[in-house]
């Protein structure tokens, strides 16, 4: 399911993040790039915060095969 966000955090060539409103919560997804040996690591965390935060995160059940598919696509784009 589409979902409209909206961006809440730039750090130019290191940091994005976006929000999502839920119901009662928001959910919020963050992309970290740190220099690595061989490259490039890249952190994506995710976290719901608000009132019905729990029942929200109960909801949304396990999100990393989503972030996946998200990272996937990531370097799909880059890697032309």
């Amino acid at each position: 399911r589409e979902t409209r966000f909206r961006v809440t955090e730039v750090e130019d060539g290191r940091s994005y993040a976006h929000t999502t409103e839920l119901d009662d919560a928001e959910l919020t997804v963050r992309y970290v790039a740190d220099t690595a040996a061989d490259g490039t690591q890249l952190t994506i965390t995710a976290s719901v915060d608000g009132p019905e935060q729990e029942e929200a995160a109960f909801e949304l059940g396990d999100l990393s095969a989503s972030l996946r598919q998200d990272l996937d696509s990531l370097v799909a784009l880059l890697e032309g």
